[in-house]
């Protein structure tokens, strides 16, 4: 088939969505299509100089106008190429309309003669438009500002962790020493190295389930995977007596040994070991008991102390823990273990009975999740 250069220009100025216009090598508008006019209003026959202020044309924030030389036409004009240049403009009592250009400078020979832009709307709606389409854009921007929000909580915990644990095993090993020679040590450094162990402990557990709750932070949704919750929680079990050689945790399931679910199975192992650091204080002799059972659409595993309960002030650590998580010694791993839940559609149950404080991690068996 053969087409004119002509048919083709004339096709072009056709479109019923792009805006077109050209103009000769001294700025003025020869060509204006109706799609342009609809976005940006009659053409002005002016000067490239008075493009900027004549359409009120700003940058992409809108909030600096441009120069006569940054109007995409007039880097054009200069000899520049623009690709899908972002920028603004404001009519008089009308909401900020998006735009991008496109451009290209008309060549005879080695001098322009003329240039073309090609204009799309991007959208009419601003954050302060009651639109539809405001809302989808606010809402969009306030994605975004979280999702900057968590990369900084991200590296915020990185760097904690590094700055914080470095320090700790330099500590740590250091009381190694010393409780190595303590029979030299006069009798209050002999005293007083329990206590300071005791609270590189606490430091580096604490520092084990903020970088925990890093990774979930990072991860925005759980990788969702058919599992058996008795094997997770068999493997939590492990984990944290790996850590605490002297718990005891004892494991009870319902009338079958296979508890299915669609699951994070990384999580759920963590949510569970870090409930079972939390419960394990709660109790005078380490002991703890997880119960692993399922009811229609839910999955459940309790733990609670299996041995001689404590004073009601240590357990009430864990019975406030939903008002103030800071008053428990293992908030850190409360709210993880909270966040778990909350991600597979569930939650954590906290009940206080003369047998002392039950925490029950919830998970939904099909959790309404991103696939």
């Amino acid at each position: 088939m053969d087409v004119s250069g002509d048919a083709l220009v004339e096709a072009l100025f056709e479109q019923r969505h792009v805006g077109v216009a050209v103009c000769d090598s001294n700025g003025r508008l020869l060509r204006f299509n109706s799609a342009l006019e609809s976005m940006v209003g009659p053409a002005v026959h002016s000067s490239q100089d008075t493009w900027a202020s004549a359409y009120r044309l700003s940058d992409a924030s809108g909030a600096s106008p441009l120069t006569p030389g940054e109007v995409p036409l007039a880097r054009a004009l200069a000899g520049e190429i623009v690709v899908d240049a972002p920028i603004t403009m404001r009519r008089p009592g009308e909401p900020v309309r998006h735009l991008h250009c496109t451009t290209t400078p008309l060549r005879q020979g080695s001098r322009i003669t003329a240039a073309l832009v090609l204009v799309t709307q991007v959208t009419e709606a601003t954050e302060d438009d009651d639109s539809a389409a405001g809302h989808k854009i606010r809402a969009a921007r306030h994605r975004q500002r979280m999702n900057q929000m968590r990369d900084v909580s991200v590296r915020l915990a990185a760097i904690a962790n590094h700055q914080i644990r470095t320090p700790l095993t330099v500590i740590r090993g250091h009381v190694e020493l010393l409780e190595a020679d303590a029979d030299h040590l006069p009798a209050p450094a002999r005293r007083a190295l329990p206590a300071i162990k005791s609270g590189v402990d606490s430091l580096t557990e604490a520092l084990t389930a903020l970088s925990h709750a890093s990774d979930l932070a990072h991860a925005t949704d759980p990788t969702l995977e058919p599992i058996d919750l008795i094997d997770v929680a068999e493997r939590a079990i492990t984990q944290a007596c790996a850590v605490h050689p002297d718990i005891r945790v004892q494991l009870f399931t319902g009338p079958t040994d296979y508890v299915p679910a669609s699951a994070d199975p990384l999580w759920v192992r963590r949510a569970i070991a870090a409930l079972i650091d939390a419960v394990r204080d709660s109790t005078s002799d380490t002991g703890v008991a997880v119960h692993v059972t399922e009811d229609g659409d839910t999955v459940r595993v309790s733990l609670s102390p299996a041995g001689t309960p404590q004073a009601p002030s240590v357990n009430a650590k864990l019975t406030n823990f939903r008002g103030d998580s800071t008053a428990n010694p293992h908030g850190l791993g409360m709210l993880l273990a909270q966040t778990v839940a909350l991600a597979h559609d569930g939650g954590l149950d906290i009940a206080e009975s003369h047998a002392g404080t039950t925490v029950t991690l919830l998970l939904s068996r099909e959790p309404d999740v991103p696939p």
